[in-house]
């Protein structure tokens, strides 16, 4: 997926860490610069949010490829790595 990497999903050992978050990854994005995504539950539903410290999530508040690579990886990782 356009040269981005995951590197890890992490969960947190009880549930929430510091960023009130669930599941959390470090991901490579295409020029090597490295991103944060956090999967978290939104408050009062059962729905989780994803958010990414890279810019284009920033600005434009939309699903970047960080995040879809995140979704993807964490469809075939169940345990604490990829």
């Amino acid at each position: 997926m356009n040269n981005v990497e995951v590197i890890r999903i992490k969960k947190s050992r009880i549930g929430i860490n510091r960023y009130g978050a669930r599941k959390y990854s470090e991901v490579k994005g295409s020029e090597g610069n490295l991103y944060s995504v956090v999967k978290y539950r939104k408050k009062g539903t059962r729905n989780y949010l994803y958010s990414c410290t890279c810019p284009d999530f920033i600005y434009r508040r939309t699903t970047c490829k960080h995040i879809k690579a995140f979704k993807e990886a964490e469809k075939y990782c169940s345990g604490t790595y990829v």
